[in-house]
């Protein structure tokens, strides 16, 4: 029964005790043999290391009866989310389980505006990947917000644009009341921003410990995180110091340097685009 479930299941995480096999029969869906287990107080873990839950890898790969048999007999919270802030109904959306979505929110009134750390809705992770049946049902059922936000400011509408998703595109936009403008708005702010990269790199540029000015594109060291520029020669003088503090720090906010990047192979764009963006709520 093991090997059976083994088969079927990529193991990519490890549970905080030796209780892997109650993770695999969940994702595989013997959820007759996993009743058996919890009914015999076999094992009373239920969480990974990082989180998930048996009903979470149920609902991953879709298996409804064992969700089912976890929910109604050992009182298992559907909400329950994992180190990313995945709920079970976001990793439904995420595979397209679009059943398994629909028995989550209407049977255990599970949250399907629930968002990741990313600030990424279900709708919006179903948008990414192309699921429009999931799509369709989650804003026309439920009302999820088809217009909320990533953490990278785009929209549901955004992402399935930029990832190619002409049919989820249409639905979003004819069925699901999708602003198109906020997609033209941020794509104008995206080309602003690579603009203002070329502008920043073209700046004239002085070494903040030898003053050299005009310092040329090839020759400037960026301080990572602080962002503050030096020369190659002075940097190299700096991590040849004999005071270790010397070479860890900045020599102007006296920040701690953990990384030391050519500025010619840095690409400004996202942060310019994080700075300069409008906030769309």
């Amino acid at each position: 029964m093991f090997l059976a479930a083994r088969s079927r299941v990529k193991l990519g995480w490890h549970a905080e005790n030796d209780n892997s096999n109650l993770f695999m029969l969940a994702s595989a869906g013997y959820y007759m043999s996993l009743e058996r287990l919890l009914a015999q107080d076999w094992a009373k873990a239920g969480v990974t290391r990082d989180g998930k839950t048996l009903v979470w890898f149920a609902a991953c790969h879709g298996e409804k009866k064992t969700v089912r048999m976890l929910v109604r007999d050992f009182q298992a919270n559907v909400d329950t989310a994992d180190d990313a802030n995945r709920t079970p109904v976001w990793i439904a959306a995420m595979k397209g389980e679009t059943d398994m979505v629909r028995m989550l929110a209407e049977d255990f009134n599970a949250n399907v505006h629930t968002a990741d750390r990313r600030n990424r809705t279900p709708l919006w992770i179903a948008a990414r990947y192309g699921h429009t049946t999931t799509v369709r049902m989650l804003a026309r059922e439920f009302g999820a917000n088809v217009n909320a936000v990533s953490s990278n400011m785009k929209t549901a509408l955004c992402i399935a644009q930029e990832q190619g998703h002409r049919e989820t595109v249409r639905v979003l936009m004819e069925e699901c009341g999708a602003d198109g403008s906020f997609a033209d708005i941020l794509r104008q702010q995206k080309t602003d921003a690579r603009e203002r990269n070329i502008k920043e790199k073209a700046k004239p540029c002085f070494c903040v410990v030898c003053r050299e000015e005009n310092i040329p594109l090839c020759d400037r060291i960026v301080l990572d995180p602080c962002g503050h520029r030096v020369c190659k020669n002075c940097n190299m003088n700096l991590l040849k110091s004999p005071l270790p503090n010397v070479a860890r720090q900045c020599p102007t906010c006296r920040k701690e340097v953990k990384k030391r990047i050519p500025e010619e192979t840095v690409d400004w764009t996202p942060l310019l685009f994080s700075r300069f963006c409008v906030q769309i709520p």
